[in-house]
């Protein structure tokens, strides 16, 4: 059965691990996150810069960074939580963590222990369009996106924005937008 697409409000998440695949899912999540905790006894020097970079800029992500091993209760309050560490054993700790409080998990590269998987992103402004093959091969959604990046205009998430600026008016004047003519242009591709 597939996966069901959903978009939501990232407040916290947490990410066990501390190396490269680690360092690489914080980079595509503080783009949609308010926060994201770091656990790990190591801490590579890519997600030390990623912290120094979200932390000192304007970006609305702040990254926290606890040097350390992955506690039970690192999960409480957590958004979705990511666990990408070699350690086999750490990983199932922290899927039984996150299943006892039902939230979603993602343990990178093993599919049985994943609530959801990443999606390949292409990222417009406020557009985002994400692809997913259930985890079966993200070099195919690799691929796909390659395709969507391709085919949709670089100015797409400027054209969003229009088109709901005129939408907000005429909702605000009580009128419907489907039947607008600069409303139907804006939304055009």
């Amino acid at each position: 059965m597939a996966f069901f697409p959903i978009f939501v409000e990232l407040k916290n998440c947490l990410v066990v691990g501390g190396g490269k695949v680690a360092s690489r899912k914080i980079d595509q999540l503080s783009e949609y996150a308010k926060k994201i905790t770091v656990v790990s006894p190591k801490i590579s020097e890519e997600i030390r810069t990623l912290k120094n970079s979200q932390n000192d800029s304007e970006q609305t992500c702040q990254i926290q960074i606890f040097e350390r091993f992955f506690e039970e209760n690192d999960v409480e309050g957590m958004s979705l939580v990511i666990a990408a560490t070699n350690d086999s054993d750490c990983n199932k700790k922290v899927a039984s963590a996150c299943r006892k409080m039902h939230i979603p998990v993602n343990v990178v590269d093993i599919p049985e222990l994943c609530d959801f998987y990443f999606p390949a992103l292409v990222r417009r402004g406020e557009l985002v369009v994400g692809i997913g093959t259930g985890g079966k091969s993200p070099a195919f959604a690799r691929n796909v996106r390659k395709s969507v990046e391709d085919f949709l205009p670089l100015n797409a998430g400027e054209k969003l924005e229009k088109a709901a600026k005129i939408r907000e008016e005429l909702l605000a004047k009580g009128k419907s937008p489907a039947n607008d003519a600069a409303y139907n242009e804006a939304i055009k591709l």
